[in-house]
């Protein structure tokens, strides 16, 4: 079946490479090298040049989202609809959210300092307290910890050995 003209332009649109999509490449080669700084300056480049280019925006918000939680809001807010946004989105607002808003009781510590290990980078440890946190109140905070453990599993991917560590206990948690 034929598509109305805006759509097909749409998709030819989609399809065509850029610029843009291909130093999409240069930003993978520069990751896997892990040279993040470098990675990012060529996203920000791309983006400037392309803003509608999502998966630049994806990729700029994944590496920014534990250094830079509030510019991951900015860049995100009105693509909430792409796939990993939401989830960049539900950690970018707690890794921003000042520690003194969190409600008081026995689940702001492990809540803060699951924020403070995968702000260290060891996603490891959050998940281990963030599942804590679920098995003793999951309704913390509108679910916080039950969010920020879905979310880190979705980003980090079913084959990270974090996810591998904690999805089991995550799961048996919520029954």
């Amino acid at each position: 079946g034929a598509l109305p003209e805006p759509q097909l332009r749409q998709w030819i649109e989609e399809h065509l490479p850029t610029v843009g999509k291909k130093r999409l490449a240069e930003v993978e080669r520069l990751l896997e090298a892990g040279d993040e700084a470098g990675a990012q300056r060529v996203l920000e480049e791309v983006l400037s040049a392309e803003p509608a280019l999502d998966q630049a925006r994806l990729l700029l918000a994944r590496l920014l989202v534990q250094r830079e939680p509030q510019r991951v809001v900015e860049l995100l807010q009105h693509h909430a609809h792409l796939d990993d946004a939401p989830a960049l989105l539900d950690l970018a607002y707690a890794l921003a959210l000042p520690k003194e808003q969190l409600p008081e009781g026995p689940m702001k510590d492990l809540v803060r300092n699951g924020l403070d290990a995968l702000r260290a980078n060891d996603p490891d440890k959050a998940l281990e307290l963030w599942v804590d946190a679920v098995v003793r109140d999951k309704a913390y905070h509108d679910e916080l910890p039950r969010r920020l453990c879905i979310a880190l599993f979705q980003l980090l991917g079913p084959q990270h050995p974090a996810t591998l560590a904690w999805r089991r206990r995550f799961d048996m948690a919520l029954y």
